[in-house]
């Protein structure tokens, strides 16, 4: 489910599960992190470079994914930091 979970498991994790829970909670989140963030985070940043219409077509797109999510709050920082630019 990628990061369309993240929120759900922060939220799970701010509710005070039981430590096992937690932990378990947390291995999920970090490990959400360590794969997706990395290819993510790489694509952001090649699109923002290019910074022609299909690829902030695609940031946009990126933007409007699912509230809270790091992919998403990329997005639109990068979005802005292009839109400074001009």
């Amino acid at each position: 489910m990628g990061d369309a979970i993240e929120p759900a498991l922060r939220k799970a994790i701010q509710d005070k599960p039981t430590l096992e829970t937690r932990r378990r909670l947390q291995a999920l989140l970090d490990d959400l992190e360590g794969r997706e963030r990395l290819g993510s985070l790489r694509a952001i940043e090649v699109l923002e470079r290019i910074g022609d219409k299909p690829a902030r077509d695609l940031l946009r797109r990126w933007s409007h994914g699912a509230a809270g999510t790091w992919l998403t709050e990329e997005a639109r920082m990068s979005i802005r930091r292009l839109q400074q630019r001009n």
